[in-house]
């Protein structure tokens, strides 16, 4: 596996609730339980890759006390991380899951990061020596709508191979750059194109033009119709895997990336890199072994590995 590197502008401590009955609005409700982790998308991205064997190195910014949790928590994980300080306290999202498996989620918006803070991130990455960059989650206030645009920019004039994950201008932009790949979930896409697609073959002709316009690969994940991906290999695509009972599906699509980039840079099996429909298999398999945990927990190999039985992806037309 390449060196990789993970960026999370927006890094959050997530704190998920759990209610024995309906979640009453306007009320007093009382969880049974709860769970505190570390959160934000691409951290989640190296959490995923540390459970598989991967070491990917956390950036981003990280302030105040709650940002202090956030590197106890991956110093607990043995997850490395260099984050750029930041006056602006790490942001808190609540997740609120009733007796009906209703997730409800409240996320603050992070921030403001001062312009300072953003040019001392800058000149951190800069000395980034990673192969593999991962741009994945929301913007902060106070940072541009052009802020992955940029370092997609500057990574690429590095020779580094940039991959983001993210939605709205700030993806619309980061594309126009031209990373190596996008990954879109449905409704992101549709946020990109304007409308959402109403089904599947409209999926593929949106997917399909963004390759053959700006020659960017996409891997869009569609929750229960699966996953598609197009690019110079093709077009491909794959069944979500068999869930047993949905437990929590926060974190499941990062899963899907972070399994999909670890099989196809060959870390799985040294001789399936490269392999899209094998990459897709492995990932639609780890995703719907996260989405079973009630928690933000990673699914270990043998869970995904149960997943994978009886799964196909399978190279289309087009």
């Amino acid at each position: 596996m390449i060196k990789t590197t993970t960026v999370t502008l927006n890094p959050a401590l997530d704190k998920t609730m759990f209610f024995e009955r309906d979640f009453l609005l306007g009320g007093v409700n009382r969880s049974h339980s709860a769970l505190k982790a570390v959160g934000g998308k691409g951290i989640n991205v190296s959490r995923v890759m540390k459970q598989y064997g991967v070491n990917a190195l956390c950036t981003g910014f990280i302030g105040g006390i709650n940002g202090n949790i956030v590197c106890e928590l991956l110093d607990t994980l043995d997850i490395p991380y260099r984050f750029s300080r930041t006056k602006a306290e790490t942001r808190i999202n609540i997740k609120i899951k009733d007796a009906g498996s209703v997730m409800t989620e409240a996320n603050e918006m992070g921030g403001p990061i001062r312009e300072s803070e953003l040019a001392s991130f800058f000149k951190e990455l800069e000395k980034d020596d990673s192969d593999l960059m991962v741009l994945s989650g929301s913007i902060p206030r106070g940072l541009p709508a052009d802020t992955y645009a940029r370092i997609v920019r500057k990574m690429k004039e590095k020779g580094k191979t940039v991959v983001v994950d993210c939605d709205g201008e700030a993806l619309r932009l980061a594309v126009e750059e031209k990373p190596f790949l996008i990954k879109p979930n449905i409704h992101e896409l549709g946020m990109y194109l304007g409308r959402l697609p109403a089904d599947r073959e409209e999926t593929i002709a949106a997917i399909r033009r963004i390759w053959e316009e700006k020659g960017v690969r996409v891997l869009c994940t569609m929750g229960a119709l699966g996953a598609l991906y197009i690019g110079p290999e093709g077009l491909y695509a794959v069944p979500a895997a068999s869930i047993d009972r949905i437990g929590n599906t926060v974190c499941a699509g990062d899963t899907f990336l972070a399994a999909f980039l670890l099989s196809y840079y060959g870390h799985f099996d040294p001789e399936e890199s490269g392999d899209i429909a094998r990459a897709l298999e492995i990932a639609s398999a780890a995703a719907a072994a996260k989405a079973e945990k009630e928690g933000t927990e990673i699914p270990t190999a043998e869970e995904m590995g149960r997943h994978l039985k009886g799964l196909h992806a399978e190279k289309l037309n087009w």
